[in-house]
Formats: structure tokens, sequence, C-alpha cells
């Protein structure tokens, strides 16, 4: 079976409201996430390029700092370990919670 491919950049929109985890960045040696819900018409890019044997690639909304400041808890965004958010989207969330914009 061909995975997708996907490249730094790709933009994908989410084709209906869901819940997803957020995972949170850190500084440490730390990991945690937090839930929101994401709506549709959410445009999320790409953050790196796949590989062979992925399941996944890393992303972040178009509008990540407005995301951000909505949906991260305010306390993670003020502590000095605090690196940031992003969000996990696997090839099989494709077609079914995201479509790739072209």
């Amino acid at each position: 079976m061909s995975l997708p491919i996907v490249t730094k950049n790709d933009k994908f929109i989410a084709i209906s409201d869901f819940e997803i985890h957020c995972l949170k960045h850190w500084a440490v040696p730390c990991t945690g996430s937090f839930k929101c819900k994401t709506q549709k018409g959410t445009v999320f890019i790409a953050l790196n390029d796949t590989w062979p044997k992925t399941h996944g690639f890393y992303t972040l909304p178009e509008n990540s700092e407005e995301f951000k400041l909505k949906y991260a808890p305010e306390n993670d965004q003020n502590a000095p370990e605090y690196g940031g958010y992003s969000f996990v989207f696997y090839f099989k969330d494709i077609g079914k919670k995201i479509g790739k914009v072209n």
C-alpha cells in the first residue's frame, strides 16, 4: 500500500468540526497535550516532509498565533519552558477529517 506524500508547507483544511489533542512542546524533558475543538475550514500547514514508514505528519494552523491564544492554556503559554504546540494528523485522516488544499 502506498502512503500519501506530504511535503513541508502543504495545506490541509478541516472538512468538519472535530476534537483533537494538541501536542505541547517544552524545553525540558516533559510531554503533554490539551484538547481543543477545531472548526470546519481551519487550515493546517505541514511542518516538514514525510519520510518512508511514517504514518502521519506535524502541522500548525495557518492562524497559529490566534489559535494558540484561543486554545492553549494560559499558564502553559506563560511558562518559561513552553516551546509551542503542534498537531499530528495521520494519513488515514486525509479525506475524513482534513482535505488537501491544491
